[in-house]
């Protein structure tokens, strides 16, 4: 294999396609990164078993087509330093030689043909604007958890319905979900309800960078999904375990106001400075035209402040909602300082609602 890259662009595909690669993988030739290079077209793939992504890389030269298993990290250390346009791999005997300008390195590469395949044969599809499935992607894998004996919140429910592609995620205290108009006609197999891991969402948004399409197609058989367009494809295993039945977890929400992202986010911030690990909760309380923001902690240290309403309507008064900050801060994260939030509510023993940029984050409050 002899073949000439864009050093930025191939350096961009790589640090891509890398993070599907796993820190302790069960099969070493995991470790790499193929590369198969044919007669006017290249592709890098990268897996652990579970998550699989690959990404055509333009060439400016093909010599000889072929294959090779790339050392991922010390390779990519190489171009992320070098200086250049052009980056030349020569690929023979297991032996790699890498040439940027005037540097020339040469490292040892793994056995193309032990690198796993996967059976990516899937079938029907629908298609996803990329711009909404990266915004509910953003929106929603915040709420999952790293790692808890129930594997389904381990991941985002990716539920189609007869009119949208809905996505939600949750680690039982707060639930986060986006909804994206499709045509549930289009999904060929499954039941149309599969958690897919946290990881593989991340690997795919990082993917979708590279590409130009602005649809990406989504595809299911109830045990695997794909997401694929012309210059990129993500596969990914399913989470297994039941997933919480989200439908039910709805609640009266009887008032409303607007705020803007940027203020409100800054005045959580304010509030969350004395809160400690007895309170670890600041006190959100509606009171006619402004929300106040309080709270306090065990040594007596204390803040208040207020915040005029945006929409200037005068809302109904409350005892007060006690919430976890960091889970206000992650909801407002999604949107811009000067994106409309809207706020919604009930009373001190129930959960909040804060819509932004279409993502809907339902927020448990904590005991008061």
């Amino acid at each position: 294999m002899k073949a000439d890259f864009n050093l930025d662009e191939f350096t961009r595909c790589l640090s891509a396609v890398k993070q599907a690669v796993p820190n302790k993988p069960n099969i070493e030739a995991y470790k790499g990164v193929l590369l198969i290079v044919e007669a006017d077209s290249a592709r890098l793939t990268a897996s652990d078993g579970e998550v699989l992504v690959g990404a055509r890389v333009k060439t400016e030269a093909v010599r000889e087509a072929g294959e090779a298993l790339l050392p991922t990290a010390v390779l990519h250390r190489i171009l992320s330093v070098s200086v250049g346009e052009t980056v030349s791999l020569e690929h023979e005997m297991g032996r790699l030689r890498v040439k940027v300008g005037r540097a020339e390195h040469f490292l040892l590469c793994g056995d193309p043909a032990e690198y796993p395949q996967v059976d990516r044969d899937i079938g029907g599809g629908v298609e996803v604007p990329v711009d909404l499935l990266a915004r509910g992607i953003a929106g929603t894998t915040y709420a999952t958890v790293d790692h808890d004996a129930r594997y389904a919140l381990r991941g985002v429910l990716f539920h189609v319905t007869d009119s949208e592609l809905r996505l939600v995620g949750t680690d039982t205290r707060r639930l986060s979900q986006f909804g994206i108009p499709v045509s549930r006609a289009t999904v060929a197999r499954g039941e149309g309800r599969d958690v897919i891991p946290t990881k593989a969402l991340k690997v795919l948004t990082s993917a979708l960078k590279l590409s130009d399409e602005e649809t990406v197609t989504y595809q299911t058989n109830g045990s695997a999904v794909m997401f694929s367009t012309d210059s990129i494809a993500v596969w990914a295993r399913v989470v297994e375990g039941r997933f919480p039945k989200y439908e039910q977890m709805s609640f009266p929400l009887e008032h409303e106001t607007t705020l803007k992202a940027g203020p409100f986010a800054s005045y959580v911030r304010q509030a969350e400075i004395t809160t400690d690990e007895s309170s670890q909760s600041i006190k959100l309380t509606p009171d006619g035209d402004v929300l106040k923001f309080s709270s306090e902690a065990g040594d007596k240290r204390k803040t208040t402040t207020e915040l005029r309403y945006e929409t200037g309507c005068s809302v109904p008064a409350s005892d007060g909602i006690r919430l976890n900050p960091k889970f206000v801060r992650d909801a407002l994260k999604i949107g811009k300082a000067d994106t409309d939030v809207v706020l919604r509510y009930t009373g001190s023993q129930h959960p909040v609602e804060i819509e932004c940029d279409g993502v809907k984050a339902l927020i448990m409050s904590v005991a008061q």
